[in-house]
């Protein structure tokens, strides 16, 4: 806040600086107007002058003094020369916002010679307008040439928000790029992973189903073992029961033989051989009943 103030103040001090420069300018070209005129009569005096009195103010040394006093009062015209360069310095180092003031002040001064037209000479005035109008001819021009700075510099800015928001975007996008970057990694490895378990699963299920084929074709085999067993118990039960029959038969026949006889000996081996037959048939046969 006190740096602004400062600035502010110190544009103000060029400004007033610039107008004093000009109503100086205005005072020095109206002080060379009248030396100027006190110099025409002066010469003209001088070139009026008679014979004898050329050759007596030779001898009293007035002639070196006249034209000494006329080179003297030329001198002003350099003063003026100093006042315009002066204005000139001030505007080519000022900024822009102290030109403007220039400008104004400018203005302001061609405004009161224009509605002044009685204090000062008519060639004075027309005089120090155009020396007014060169300095604003100068004034616009680096004010114009400021303008287009300051254009250019808020382009510049411009356009340098524009590349650091570019730089931030391709900043993202990195960032981002480097995030899916790995999260592809891992989705790899993770599709690896889990193709090597498939492989695996696919390896399993080719073992299952060898295995489940294996375990088909046993079950076939034990199949035709079971019917055939199944027959030979069944043919086994029928060759059983025929020889329960017969042995059933034989004990008939032997019961009937033996009411109406005695029992001999034949009769006796018969009866025990046909018993053991059976028996040893039964003993044969009875686990593949169960």
């Amino acid at each position: 806040m006190h740096s602004s103030t400062a600035l502010t103040t110190t544009r103000a001090q060029s400004v007033a600086s610039f107008r004093n420069n000009i109503d100086s300018l205005l005072q020095r070209l109206n002080d060379e107007f009248q030396q100027s005129k006190n110099i025409a009569d002066k010469a003209e005096a001088f070139t009026q002058r008679g014979f004898f009195s050329r050759w007596s103010g030779s001898l009293t040394a007035k002639n070196d003094t006249d034209l000494a006093e006329m080179i003297g009062s030329l001198g002003g015209s350099l003063n003026v020369t100093q006042e315009v360069v002066q204005c000139l310095l001030q505007i080519s180092s000022e900024k822009n916002q102290v030109i403007k003031g220039f400008h104004a002040a400018i203005v302001d001064k061609l405004r009161d010679l224009e509605s002044n037209d009685t204090t000062l000479d008519f060639n004075v005035r027309e005089n120090f307008t155009l020396l007014l109008q060169h300095l604003k001819e100068q004034v616009e021009d680096k004010l114009e040439q400021a303008n287009a700075v300051e254009e250019h510099t808020a382009q510049l800015a411009e356009q340098s928000e524009t590349l650091a928001a570019i730089r931030r975007d391709l900043q993202a996008q990195i960032t981002h790029s480097g995030r899916v970057t790995e999260q592809v990694s891992a989705l790899e490895q993770t599709t690896d992973k889990q193709s090597d378990e498939l492989a695996a699963l696919k390896e399993t299920a080719t073992s299952i189903h060898a295995t489940l084929s294996t375990l088909e074709h046993q079950l076939a085999e034990a199949s035709l073992q079971h019917k055939a067993l199944f027959e030979a118990y069944q043919q086994h039960c029928n060759d059983v029961e025929h020889a329960q029959q017969r042995q059933q038969e034989s004990v008939a026949l032997l019961a009937r033989t033996m009411r109406k006889n005695r029992i001999n000996t034949r009769d006796i081996l018969l009866f025990a051989t046909t018993a053991a037959v059976g028996l040893l048939f039964w003993l044969h046969f009875a686990p593949l009943m169960h």
